[in-house]
């Protein structure tokens, strides 16, 4: 709301936080809180796991998983829509996989752990993920290039 040129529609979440948005100052402060619970969380569900190993490191990726972001996002953002984003946007999509795939180790942790209706939902989830997020992939080259990119905020804010 900030921002009136933004459309949560049609743009990225990270756009809000690129160098030099009108937003990314906000942005930036707004995600210390937010891992700072995915880390209280992990802790939570190591507190909770009672011994079970596969719950144990799905929480030990839970608190990875927030350490890393809390302390590599505020270095990794990308470039605002329009602009080559270089070595900036590379390490934005490095440091994005690289918790993805965090994320992703520890639902099949859970999943491992857990009732058959909870891996179940946990597969449904994972699948959703990977669509969404292989779809939003591909308007990575349109983004870059300042193009129009219909929907794309939608398709990331469900895969994340």
């Amino acid at each position: 709301m900030q921002w009136s040129d933004y459309s949560f529609k049609d743009q990225t979440i990270s756009e809000l936080g690129a160098i030099g948005a009108p937003t990314q100052a906000l942005f930036s402060i707004l995600l210390v809180p937010t891992y700072l619970l995915f880390i209280a969380f992990g802790v939570g569900v190591w507190r909770a796991a009672f011994g079970w190993r596969n719950l144990r490191i799905a929480a030990g990726l839970l608190v990875l998983f927030g350490s890393i972001a809390i302390t590599t996002g505020p270095f990794v953002a990308m470039y605002p829509r329009g602009f080559e984003q270089g070595i900036a946007g590379a390490l934005h999509l490095i440091e994005g996989a690289v918790e993805m795939l965090i994320l992703l180790a520890a639902m099949g942790c859970a999943a491992i752990a857990l009732w058959r209706a909870f891996r179940l939902y946990t597969i449904a989830t994972v699948a959703v993920m990977l669509i969404f997020g292989a779809w939003s992939a591909t308007d990575i080259p349109r983004i870059e290039a300042g193009l129009s990119t219909p929907w794309v905020g939608v398709e990331e804010r469900i895969y994340w």
